[in-house]
């Protein structure tokens, strides 16, 4: 089908997420996965997105033992695939954290925030909006298991890093920060598709995949 094609579906399985078609959505990836496989690119960096997209669909279920098997895979091909950008797997690796959490592994968070924040940072600056995101991923995790000081920490450094930069977080009612628009770098998942939504409707930190190009500037990303 090709790389354009299997973008176009992928879109269209967000959709139809939104609308609450799990299992149609759930077929589009499938099907491009299957395809991905049939071409030998298992490991691709398509299938390392389509197996995010899988895992956000099956957390909107509430399945998320298998969603959490799901992001842990599409991390793992994220990190090995060529050409597989830095934010995309930065994204995952916060998807797959997020998982952990709500599949009930507190350890095994905390320390694959960890994992994902040092690879921010390296990969993408400190003053990335990702990375800004994956240091709120940290600070939650550790706040649900009564870390509160280290937790407290990670915050004064967001805060730190937010009084630099052209772009805030917005707190919402939970405590969590999530990306709000500001001048010079869009909302992180804000999106026509609706995949911004999306993530969030599952609980889950919004993904960069479709943002357009010129808006990545401040994320280091090409």
């Amino acid at each position: 089908g090709g790389p354009l094609l299997a973008e176009t579906l992928r879109r269209k399985a967000v959709v139809l997420s939104a609308l609450k078609r799990f299992e149609d959505a759930a077929a589009i990836y499938l099907a491009i996965l299957a395809d991905e496989e049939r071409a030998g690119r298992k490991t691709s960096a398509l299938a390392s997105a389509t197996l995010n997209g899988l895992a956000v669909v099956r957390a909107r279920q509430g399945r998320y033992d298998e969603g959490e098997a799901l992001g842990r895979r599409a991390t793992a091909i994220g990190l090995v695939a060529a050409g597989a950008r830095p934010l995309d797997i930065g994204d995952a690796w916060r998807t797959w954290v997020t998982l952990l959490g709500l599949a009930g592994k507190s350890n095994e968070t905390i320390v694959e925030a960890q994992k994902s924040l040092r690879y921010n940072e390296k990969h993408l600056g400190e003053g990335s909006e990702s990375t800004v995101g994956a240091m709120n991923t940290l600070s939650s995790a550790l706040n649900k298991v009564g870390r509160y000081v280290e937790a407290e920490a990670v915050q004064r450094r967001i805060i730190a890093i937010e009084a630099r930069q052209t772009w805030k977080f917005r707190r919402d009612p939970d405590g969590a920060r999530q990306g709000a628009r500001g001048r010079g770098h869009p909302a992180q998942g804000a999106r026509a598709d609706g995949e911004g939504r999306e993530y969030a409707a599952a609980g889950l930190p919004g993904h960069s995949d479709d943002q357009p190009r010129q808006n990545r500037r401040s994320t280091g990303a090409r």
